[in-house]
């Protein structure tokens, strides 16, 4: 396992057993795991907004919302994270059907917590790469989203390959204009070439799923 992951690594136990929350959150910190306990599907939902997980244990069989249905509640920005699900030998078609909406693994109860512990740093180990590109992904994403209709025009068409004097013809603007757009929108994006540029909308591409 790495150093990162024994420092760093933050996981969202959602599980309704309080007494199993408190078993497992107690026992991962011996295992360099910072854990946070939810009781239920709805309040992890909640504290996605706020807190960045590292991974996620999540129980099936909950009351209101059951852990498939959380699965796919996961908001889009936040689904690089990966999710272990717990299930009993009954719930295993299920489970099945969560790996197919995205979860990396299952686990059968009980499980003992050194097996719990390894799998989490084994899995957030794999999916490191994965989590830093789609915080790349969306640090671009916001940078653009920060220009105006009319700048994002003009970035696309730079992107394109054409020159000032072309997207002025496109657009229906003067090539003052343009340059004037093309030059705010560098500023905002703090960039110096169209080089960058192209580098940065690339980045923002969403990456074909292999």
């Amino acid at each position: 396992m790495s150093e990162k992951s024994l420092k760093l690594a933050t996981v969202a136990f959602v599980d309704d057993d309080r007494e199993l929350r408190m078993t497992v959150v107690r026992g991962l910190e011996q295992f360099s795991l910072n854990c946070r306990p939810f009781a239920n599907g709805d309040d992890f939902l909640d504290a996605l907004e706020t807190f960045d997980f590292e991974c996620v244990v999540l129980d099936l069989r909950m009351p209101g919302k059951t852990g498939l249905e959380v699965l796919k509640e996961i908001p889009e920005e936040k689904s690089f994270i990966p999710v272990i699900i717990l299930t009993s030998h009954g719930d295993i078609p299920t489970a099945v059907s969560a790996m197919r909406e995205g979860a990396v693994e299952f686990l059968e109860k009980p499980v003992k917590l050194e097996q719990l512990s390894d799998n989490i740093h084994r899995i957030i180990d794999l999916t490191n790469e994965r989590r830093q590109d789609a915080l790349q992904l969306a640090a671009a994403r916001r940078t653009l989203d920060s220009l105006t209709s009319r700048e994002q025009e003009v970035v696309d068409l730079v992107v394109d390959g054409l020159r000032n004097r072309d997207i002025a013809d496109h657009l229906g603007l003067s090539q003052r204009t343009v340059e004037q757009h093309r030059y705010n929108a560098m500023k905002k994006l703090k960039l110096k070439s169209a080089a960058d540029l192209i580098n940065l909308a690339n980045l923002a591409k969403p990456r074909p799923v292999s």
